[in-house]
């Protein structure tokens, strides 16, 4: 069984809201005017050209993140770098390579490029550790600098690229600089939960 594109319900709303700023700003020129006449044309017009674009776009962002995205993924995991991971000892799973790295329990997934933001492409890197009664907010401070995303339980880093995917060695260096410095912050490692 299919599963229903739960971006509809978005698109009916981004419909109404683009309707509506057509709407209300000719309504009100037509009240003070006192002519309604041109107030009616506009709300046809609106919900005719609004509510079919809003619609549209919601299936084409369904269509991109749940239909086109997995497919990518899924053979993505089959090429570089992924597969040279899998020579270090990774498991390719569903949706990343999982394995240990440095001790440290790592899974490398790809994400897909947004359709209407500036989102790339990107490959990212997530590490698991233990804080051991370390305070989260002075490690965050300490790395500041670079664009890495903390948790309590692990760190999220990514490697963007627009259209041919960073080299193994690339990505392995970030994997480096990652379990380097939480080796370097006493941070032990443990295993992640299950996907």
């Amino acid at each position: 069984m299919k599963k229903k594109p739960k971006y509809f319900p978005k698109g009916f709303v981004a419909g109404l809201v683009f309707s509506a700023v057509l709407i209300i700003p000719t309504f009100l020129v037509s009240y003070f005017r006192e002519n309604v006449e041109p107030f009616k044309n506009m709300v046809w017009v609106a919900l005719a050209l609004f509510l079919p674009l809003g619609q549209f776009v919601s299936y084409l962002t369904y269509w991109r993140y749940e239909i086109q995205a997995p497919k990518e993924a899924k053979s993505n995991l089959t090429k570089e770098p992924f597969s040279s991971f899998a020579n270090l000892g990774f498991e390719i799973n569903v949706d990343c390579v999982e394995g240990f790295y440095a001790g440290y329990h790592c899974r490398i997934k790809w994400s897909p490029s947004g359709l209407f933001n500036t989102n790339w492409q990107s490959i990212n890197l997530m590490v698991a550790f233990a804080l051991d009664g370390k305070n989260l907010d002075e490690i965050i401070q300490r790395n500041k600098k670079r664009k890495w995303i903390w948790f309590d339980d692990g760190v999220v880093a990514s490697e963007e690229y627009i259209f041919r995917k960073p080299k193994f060695e690339k990505v392995k260096l970030k994997l480096d600089q990652i379990t380097n410095e939480l080796q370097r912050q006493h941070l032990s490692p443990i295993e992640m939960k299950k996907n």
